[in-house]
């Protein structure tokens, strides 16, 4: 891909007052859709020098030519909305070592699922040192209350506790970025700290959570899913913060998982053993 320049910024809606966070993902942002056009305009390159037989097999190759492209860049979304659901129905409860430790060591409650998302490279990407939580993903917008909103609108930093997947506390700046078409949240700063920590990585499933500590604003970061286990496989934290593999009843129906002991039993939904197969 050539490099890029400052037309490809012409559209761009900065201003002086962005930060530097705010300039890399923009060019990370711009590259990509150069990049993409780029590979476009090659395989368009490829397809005209073809030999043709006549127009109509032309336009034919040419709608196919789309019709894959417009496949891969949505094979990556698919995939997260068949394999690994990003809202079950009904949400799932926050699990009960975090509600204990919430409550009874941080004097916390008043918790909602804020989102639950796949991490994606961006989520894990060192020069990034960011999570994103896109608009359009949230579950409940009044995890905020007004003054929030308008202070968060206004470009301010907010310094938020965050309860991590392994219950360790760590403190993140949280904040609102206006990008050229969309707006999200990230939590930012020590992001980095809590990838390494917990070894997020990417097609892990987290769900994030808010509660509050007397009126401060809290989260928590539940690991839902650990990519390593396979699509199949959903983690349950249970009271003393260990996991645990179990049967899950999603829209398709039960699910069968593997127990924790590795056997071929099949286990309950409280976590039982039930039958061997």
């Amino acid at each position: 891909m050539d490099l890029l320049s400052i037309d490809d910024f012409k559209d761009s809606e900065l201003g002086p007052n962005c930060s530097v966070f705010d300039y890399l993902l923009e060019v990370t942002r711009v590259a990509e859709d150069k990049l993409k056009k780029e590979n476009f305009k090659i395989k368009q390159e490829e397809v005209d020098c073809m030999p043709m037989k006549n127009l109509d097999k032309n336009s034919d190759l040419e709608r196919e030519l789309e019709s894959k492209l417009r496949q891969e860049e949505g094979l990556k979304l698919r995939r997260s909305k068949t394999e690994k659901p990003l809202c079950p129905n009904p949400p799932p409860d926050l699990p009960e070592n975090f509600k204990e430790h919430i409550a009874s060591k941080m004097g916390g409650s008043d918790w909602l699922l804020v989102i639950q998302k796949p991490i994606f490279f961006s989520d894990v990407n060192r020069g990034a040192n960011r999570l994103s939580i896109p608009f359009s993903q949230i579950q409940r917008h009044e995890f905020l209350c007004k003054e929030e909103v308008e202070y968060l609108n206004d470009k301010k930093d907010m310094q938020v506790r965050l309860v991590e997947p392994s219950l360790e506390e760590t403190t993140l700046s949280f904040r609102r970025w206006n990008m050229t078409k969309s707006s999200m949240y990230v939590l930012t700063k020590t992001w980095n700290s809590v990838v390494k920590n917990n070894q997020l990585k990417i097609d892990d499933v987290v769900q994030l959570w808010s509660f509050r500590v007397e009126s401060s604003l809290c989260f928590a970061l539940v690991k839902v899913h650990d990519a390593r286990q396979g699509s199949e496989e959903w983690v349950r934290h249970n009271e003393t913060g260990a996991s645990s593999s179990h049967r899950e009843e999603g829209l398709g129906g039960w699910r069968r998982m593997r127990c924790e002991d590795g056997s071929g039993a099949s286990c309950s939904r409280d976590g039982e053993r039930t039958t061997q197969e």
